[in-house]
Formats: structure tokens, C-alpha cells, sequence
């Protein structure tokens, strides 16, 4: 699979210990997975709804994150919906909401 950032190389999986994360692909192994920008999905049931959030807080978005085969149960397609809200927040971001570094002038 290639790295292209379209609907097509994002999926889901299930871990053994049961989290779910939707991904981007960069390559399946046979015994390692590379992904990209894994977020949790996280079901809020007082409030019907499924929160998102980024699995590795600290982690440069893009990079390459390997996963061994063995962690995974089940891999699976998300829905349009789901894939669509994934891109915009964590993957393709608006402009003004991504964070930048700012150099300031310290006068001496």
C-alpha cells in the first residue's frame, strides 16, 4: 500500500486488549504493520457518542509507527462518516488549527 492520504489507506483495527484505532496505512507485513496518525476511538455511552483521541499524544504526526501483527484481532474498513471526520481532525487539519512554532525576540 502507498502512502497517499485518501480514503482508501484508512482503517480500523481492534486490539487484543480490545481498543479500537483508525489509522492511516502505510504497509501491511506479515508480521509487522507501519501506520500512520493512530487515534483511539473511545465510546462514550452517557453521552451516545465516540470520542477520538490521538494514541500517541507526544508522537510527530506522519511518522512511521510499526505494530506486530500478533496485537491485532480484527482489521476492518471504517465508514465514510468515521474516515471523513478522522481526515479533517487528525489527518488533514485546517490551517489555523495546526500549531507552529513561533520564534520570539528576547531584547537583551
Amino acid at each position: 500500500m502507498t502512502k497517499d492520504k485518501d480514503n482508501e489507506n484508512i482503517m480500523m483495527i481492534t486490539l487484543t486488549n480490545g481498543m479500537e484505532i483508525i489509522f492511516q496505512v502505510v504497509e501491511f507485513g506479515d508480521e509487522w504493520y507501519t501506520i500512520q496518525n493512530p487515534v483511539a476511538m473511545i465510546q462514550d455511552k452517557e453521552n451516545d457518542r465516540i470520542n477520538m483521541s490521538p494514541l500517541f499524544t507526544y508522537g510527530k504526526r506522519d511518522s512511521d509507527i510499526k505494530l506486530h501483527s500478533r496485537k491485532v484481532d480484527v482489521i476492518y474498513s471504517p465508514t465514510s462518516g468515521l474516515t471523513e471526520e478522522y481526515l479533517t481532525v487528525f489527518v488533514n487539519p485546517p490551517a489555523e488549527s495546526v500549531e507552529t512554532e513561533v520564534e520570539e525576540t528576547v531584547e537583551a
